[in-house]
């Protein structure tokens, strides 16, 4: 319980700081970097695209994750 904790906590902290650090970053940009985009918040819309993009890569790597039924894989020594 306490590692699911501390890696929500260490996710929900770069979330914010990504999103900050980029909304800082684009706040002059004149072009989006979403091409489909077409309003005058680019700064947001490139926010999200970044973070659209960070969640995306996440899902493909928890494909790999499984939920072992078998309990864990330690070996336990035969007496």
């Amino acid at each position: 319980m306490g590692f699911f904790q501390g890696a929500l906590y260490l996710g929900a902290g770069t979330g914010a700081s990504l999103i900050g650090a980029f909304l800082h970053a684009r706040r002059d940009a004149n072009f989006p970097l979403n091409p489909m985009y077409s309003l005058d918040a680019v700064n947001y819309s490139d926010s999200f695209l970044v973070v659209t993009i960070a969640v995306i890569i996440a899902l493909i790597a928890s494909i790999g994750l499984k939920n072992d039924k078998q309990g864990s894989r330690i070996v336990k020594p035969s007496k």
